[in-house]
């Protein structure tokens, strides 16, 4: 990955050469973080008086850990590897300079190493990812997170949320850069039975019913962080969305069916 960064200048500066006072560079810091990311500096030239010299003048740029970073005669840095350098600008004796710190992401370590069973949806559970540089240096940078099931669990800036039973990957990446990931696995908490409430129903053509599912123990006490599962029997008569809403849609007879793990309930809903 290239990154580019342009900051307006050159390297021939107005100054009268035997006037020159100092010389200053902007930008008077950069924090790159690709190999092969760019940018170009700019010197600026002062007289003795603080005032700003108009004659021609070639400044001469080194870099002091060329190996880091590199520069040329119109100040263009190029990344090389992580680490420190100041770049010089220089006019005899006169000299400005630009610290450039270079951090390019290499490894990602996530912690814990290993999730332990996510019980129940809306469990959550949270990752901590370190990113080092090519120098085994902590560095702070974007990490983008993804599931491969939404289904089982979500993820957003390292914060799991379980959202059904099952298992995922879970990664962690800087774009370009390195990714680590993690295994999770989500399963539901012990129950016995579903409920609905109503039990039944009955409404009017283009009305709508809510009914309310739950799981409970074997001594009906609601169990928390089971997901319920709808379904209709035929939905050319009452439609059933994921949160148990019913609408009725035409006359008949039709069965909703709430569903938690292998264990079901039906409720019956006439529509006159």
């Amino acid at each position: 990955m290239r990154q580019e960064m342009i900051v307006v200048g050159a390297a021939l500066l107005a100054a009268c050469g035997s006037d020159v006072g100092s010389i200053s560079v902007e930008p008077a810091s950069l924090n790159l973080q690709a190999r092969g990311a760019t940018a170009t500096l700019r010197a600026m030239a002062k007289d003795k008086k603080g005032q700003p010299v108009r004659d021609p003048l070639k400044l001469v740029w080194t870099s002091s850990a060329p190996e880091v970073v590199t520069v040329n005669d119109a100040g263009r840095v190029v990344t090389r590897r992580s680490g420190d350098a100041t770049i010089t600008a220089s006019f005899k004796e006169v000299k400005g300079a630009a610290a450039v710190h270079v951090a390019i992401p290499a490894t990602i370590d996530l912690a814990p190493r290993e999730v332990p069973p996510m019980v129940g949806a809306g469990s959550t559970f949270e990752m901590h990812p370190t990113v080092r540089d090519d120098a085994g240096r902590p560095m702070e940078t974007s990490v983008l997170w993804a599931s491969t099931a939404a289904g089982v669990v979500q993820v957003a800036g390292g914060r799991l949320t379980a959202v059904g039973a099952g298992t995922a990957t879970v990664t962690a990446l800087v774009p370009g850069g390195p990714k680590a990931w993690v295994k999770v696995t989500v399963i539901l908490p012990e129950f016995a039975r579903v409920t609905v409430a109503p039990p039944r129903g009955e409404c009017k053509a283009g009305a709508t019913l809510q009914l309310q599912g739950a799981a409970a123990d074997a001594h009906g006490a609601p169990v928390q962080g089971v997901p319920v599962r709808w379904s209709s029997s035929d939905e050319k008569i009452a439609r059933v969305s994921a949160a148990g809403l019913v609408t009725c849609v035409a006359a008949g007879k039709a069965q909703i069916t709430a569903a938690a793990g292998d264990k079901t309930v039906v409720a019956p809903v006439v529509v006159r």
